[in-house]
């Protein structure tokens, strides 16, 4: 049995989520559970560039593996005879996976590796200096529209019978 056949088996997603049930119930009993603070904590890191760089590294691995799998088992199907090459459905799998789904993760996070400093928020950088371009807050308002019949600026609305 391969790997990917073990991986999408339904019997392997319900020992996954028994070990997890069994290691939440054995680290409660034991009063091992993490405090709120350590969460809280666990959170900061995650949200910080690093921790964004990490989940997109494993995204774009699971994104890039799931490709690999998604050629080979096409190109399987292929030798099978139950798909054609010019399948419009394969062709639509095989380009969301590559291009999307691995293209989006992986120039996300090169993306975030680059350095560059977050854009400014409510007016203020990161450091709390305030940037050297600012945009007002309120949008500029449209010009008022007259009611049919009312002059504006000098411009006399004929009445109806005179043009």
């Amino acid at each position: 049995m391969n790997t990917l056949a073990l991986v999408s088996s339904l019997p392997f997603h319900y020992g996954l989520l028994g070990m997890v049930i069994l290691a939440f119930t054995l680290l409660a009993l034991n009063g091992k559970l993490p405090s709120n603070s350590s969460i809280q904590e666990f959170a900061t890191i995650i949200n910080s560039k690093g921790g964004n760089i990490l989940w997109l590294g494993f995204f774009s691995l699971i994104f890039f593996s799931s490709a690999i799998g998604l050629f080979y088992w096409s190109m399987n199907r292929i030798i099978e005879g139950k798909l054609k090459p010019e399948d419009a459905v394969l062709m639509m799998a095989l380009q969301f996976v590559t291009g999307s789904a691995f293209g989006g993760a992986f120039a996300s996070m090169l993306k975030v590796m680059s350095g560059e400093n977050p854009p400014p928020v409510n007016g203020k950088t990161a450091s709390g200096s305030v940037p050297m371009f600012t945009t007002s807050s309120t949008p500029a308002q449209p010009p008022a529209i007259a009611p049919a019949g009312i002059a504006t600026q000098g411009n006399a609305i004929p009445e109806s019978g005179q043009h």
